[in-house]
């Protein structure tokens, strides 16, 4: 029995031996026409299976290529900034020396050689009402809680930061900004608070005596005028007056600054 089983599976790998080359034969023979039909069909496939592979494979370099693209743009926008912020200021500081020298010719004006003339260079609507950018810095002589004023010795702001040739003033009408004035010829102090634009309100006793019209003077320095008093509310049912004050700065058009140094 085990000789009959063994001669029986020899002679059936004998068999699947020829039908093999039978049948690599037949496809020998006939390759070239079923090549001409297989073509069209395989093609497409072996193309899309090797760009798959190609993009797999290439992915690492396209995302590091990506992001070190972005990289460098990153890094040049930062640089054309900066470079356009200095020319920038550049300009700024020709416009003010032009504007300054043509002021002088133009009004005929004196002034002591202490005096710095500057202008505003930036005004963001955002803050125009509590900070105003000015075109002189540390290299003109301007120091920090040195007090700006309009022509006229009318106070505008403080300075409050100093750059090199730029500088950085708080308003005296800066909203909720608290300034002590006083008038002159009564000596009647007003606790004024900013609202912006160059105008401020107080409260004050009923019994005081003030009237619209009336001069308000920088409470550390007399000699500067904050503005005039233009409008006074009394309410019976309110213990205090409420003062209104106005004086010269106007965000919008003031446009020469002084600082005695």
């Amino acid at each position: 029995m085990t000789y009959l089983s063994d001669k029986s599976r020899i002679n059936r790998k004998r068999g699947l031996y020829f039908i093999f080359l039978c049948f690599f034969s037949l496809l020998i023979y006939f390759w070239p026409t079923l090549q001409v039909k297989l073509y069209p069909i395989i093609e497409p496939v072996i193309i899309l299976v090797s760009n798959g592979k190609n993009n797999i494979t290439n992915t690492p370099s396209v995302i590091h290529t990506y992001f070190s693209s972005r990289d460098e743009m990153s890094k040049q926008n930062a640089s054309l900034m900066l470079e356009i912020e200095k020319l920038e200021n550049e300009i700024s500081e020709k416009e003010a020396f032009i504007k300054e020298n043509n002021y002088i010719k133009e009004s005929g004006a004196r002034l002591p050689s202490s005096t710095i003339i500057l202008y505003p260079i930036m005004k963001d609507i955002t803050t125009m009402y509590q900070t105003v950018l000015l075109s002189k810095g540390f290299k003109n002589g301007v120091e920090e809680n040195t007090i700006v004023y309009l022509r006229g010795r009318q106070p505008v702001c403080v300075i409050s930061l100093v750059y090199e040739s730029t500088s950085l003033c708080n308003l005296f009408s800066a909203p909720d900004v608290k300034t002590e004035g006083v008038i002159a010829s009564s000596s009647v102090m007003l606790p004024l608070i900013g609202v912006g634009g160059g105008a401020f309100v107080a409260d004050v006793a009923r019994n005081i005596n003030i009237a619209i019209g009336d001069t308000v003077y920088l409470a550390s320095d007399q000699t500067m005028m904050l503005g005039k008093i233009t409008d006074i509310v009394r309410n019976d049912q309110d213990t205090s007056l409420h003062v209104f004050v106005r004086g010269l700065y106007n965000p919008l058009t003031s446009s020469v600054f002084y600082i005695n140094k």
